[in-house]
């Protein structure tokens, strides 16, 4: 494991601890286990998109953490309004597309019902 990498762990936690999170509470945020949180603080690298999730669920800006990775307004309430936005509109859509979906086969149905009669 790099210095370096290990480091991000550390400051990773620090930040968790200081906006008054736990660990449990970021696990149950994100989704995800605890066993989950550790592994990603304690392997060889941890990616962009890991620190990212991290920082919205817990409410952190990593902007001085991580200036090689995010800008100061990455963890915007413009930006994380931005992202849950997109993924409400990408859940109705797909959601739209089922029940479209279910419409039809319901008519096909209907229409071969009433042919049958």
């Amino acid at each position: 494991m790099s210095k370096d990498s290990h480091n991000h762990g550390k400051i990773i936690i620090k930040a968790i601890r200081r906006s008054g999170n736990t660990i449990t509470g970021l696990a149950k945020e994100l989704n995800v286990n605890r066993r989950t949180i550790y592994n990603w603080l304690s392997a060889d690298s941890i990616k962009k998109e890991i620190i990212h999730r991290i920082g919205l669920a817990s409410k952190y800006d990593f902007s001085n953490e991580f200036p090689q990775y995010f800008s100061e307004d990455t963890f915007s309430l413009k930006s994380i309004y931005q992202e849950n936005e997109w993924e409400i509109n990408s859940d109705s859509l797909e959601w739209k597309d089922k029940y479209i979906g279910l419409l039809e086969q319901f008519n096909k149905l209907l229409v071969s019902m009433s042919v049958g009669k």
